[in-house]
């Protein structure tokens, strides 16, 4: 798919508490997209409330159709990792077959991005409690990542992770880092952690990947397109 004559129409798939991603897509990507919105309930930030939001998914999906979006993407970085990543692109080829839509997710896009930059070793920074940060390390390991080490900030309340600022996450991301990765991953779509990228970068010299970024990046690429917004990723210009 190549969009050269207008805007992409992006239809956006997310938790209903999902409050940061519409706003900061526009900021980063409005020049080169339109945003299309639908939403699943979820009720917790535990693995089995993941589970059950996945329910609602053929709804989600059927709404945006009947929008007529070029690209669906669905944006929950949790959900995508107790997938895993073969289930989640045989789950975006079957609704493609069934729309003629193409679909991503935010956890393809994660594993493309690092792939693409050919890093290896990573560090796993989250919002997350635990028991979520666990489930997506052996996600990464899965898919040939080594996980030199993680931490999560063990955020109980998911409306609560939209208000943790920039500042405090590029503090606790400089406290955790190590320098023998080759890349950084902070992880969730409601973290307003896509701010903290540059000074990251800056500081550690090695890639940062977001959830927001990684989904963007591998959206535009389906597009045709790239972002020209500068801050978000050096890696997004190479």
């Amino acid at each position: 798919m190549k969009i050269t004559d207008r805007k992409a129409k992006v239809g956006l798939i997310m938790p209903a508490l999902q409050v940061v991603t519409e706003p900061l897509f526009y900021e980063v990507a409005g020049q080169e997209c339109q945003f299309f919105t639908t939403r699943l309930y979820l009720s917790g930030t535990n693995v089995d409330n993941y589970i059950e939001m996945e329910k609602f998914l053929p709804r989600a999906v059927q709404e945006l159709a009947s929008a007529e979006v070029d690209i669906i993407a669905y944006c929950c970085t949790a959900s995508g990792a107790i997938a895993g990543y073969e289930e989640e692109l045989a789950t975006c080829q079957d609704y493609k077959q069934k729309t003629s839509i193409p679909m991503t997710t935010t956890m393809i896009s994660v594993v493309d991005a690092l792939r693409y930059l050919q890093a290896k070793n990573i560090v796993l920074l989250s919002p997350y409690i635990e028991i979520v940060n666990n489930v997506e390390i052996d996600f990464f390991e899965k898919n040939g990542f080594s996980v030199l080490k993680d931490a999560g900030q063990g955020i109980v309340d998911g409306s609560a992770i939209a208000k943790v600022t920039p500042r405090e996450i590029t503090e606790f991301a400089l406290s955790q880092w190590d320098d023998e990765a080759d890349a950084l991953f902070l992880s969730c779509m409601n973290w307003q952690a896509i701010y903290s990228v540059a000074e990251i970068e800056k500081q550690i010299g090695k890639p940062v990947i977001t959830s927001h970024s990684a989904t963007l990046w591998k959206v535009l690429s389906m597009a045709g397109g790239s972002l020209k917004q500068p801050g978000y990723g050096k890696w997004l210009f190479g």
